[in-house]
C-alpha cells in the first residue's frame, strides 16, 4: 500500500508541475491562487495532500482531481479544432486553454 501511495505522489507531483509550465504559473502563484503559501504547497504536494487541497489545486488548473491522479501518458490529446475561419492543432491540455481563451474574447 505505502508504495501505491508513493507512485500516486509522484504521479500528483509531476502533474501539478506539467500543468503549471503549461499555463505559465509558478507553484508559488499557484499557491496563492489556493490560499497557500508555496512552502504549504509543497508540503502538501510531497506529504499526502488532503481531497480538500486536491480539489482546489484542479480548480485552479481547470483540470479535474482525476486528471491530477493519472499519469500524463494516459490522457492522449490529438486533434483538430476549428474556430470561426482557423483551424488549431490540439495536442496538450495547454493547447486547449488558449482555444478556450480565444472563444472567451
Amino acid at each position: 500500500m505505502h508504495n501505491v501511495i508513493k507512485i500516486m505522489e509522484k504521479i500528483l507531483v509531476k502533474n501539478v508541475k506539467q500543468l503549471c509550465k503549461e499555463q505559465d504559473m509558478p507553484l508559488k502563484n499557484l499557491a496563492l491562487k489556493i490560499g497557500m503559501d508555496a512552502g504549504a504547497l509543497t508540503r502538501a504536494l510531497y506529504g499526502n495532500p488532503k481531497l480538500e487541497t486536491m480539489e482546489k489545486i484542479a480548480r485552479a488548473l481547470s483540470v479535474s482531481v482525476a486528471d491530477l491522479l493519472t499519469e500524463a501518458e494516459q490522457i492522449p490529446i490529438e486533434g483538430y479544432i476549428k474556430v470561426y475561419d482557423n483551424l488549431y492543432h490540439i495536442s496538450s491540455r495547454n493547447d486547449i486553454q488558449k482555444i478556450i481563451k480565444i472563444i472567451e474574447s
